[in-house]
């Protein structure tokens, strides 16, 4: 009976994982058709998106590496 019970939780946790993607894919669509949006009405530049992304990219970056040192780096 355990056997069984195992078998369906790793059913039911695949079938998890598969709603995740289809989140996460339909939530990537719709941030880019944002992005795309907001360059062709001139909101801002492709240039300008690309900066701001990198440097977020970079905060997470630093505050990763402070939290793997144990060291609070949020301010």
């Amino acid at each position: 009976m355990k056997r069984n019970a195992n078998a369906w939780e790793q059913v039911n946790l695949a079938g998890s994982i598969a709603d995740l993607k289809h989140s996460h894919y339909n939530n990537t669509l719709a941030i880019s058709a944002l992005i795309e949006i907001l360059i062709e009405k001139g909101v801002l530049t492709a240039e300008e998106f690309h900066m701001r992304a990198a440097r977020l990219e970079q905060e997470d970056d630093r505050i990763a590496t402070g939290f793997n040192n144990g060291t609070d780096v949020s301010s």
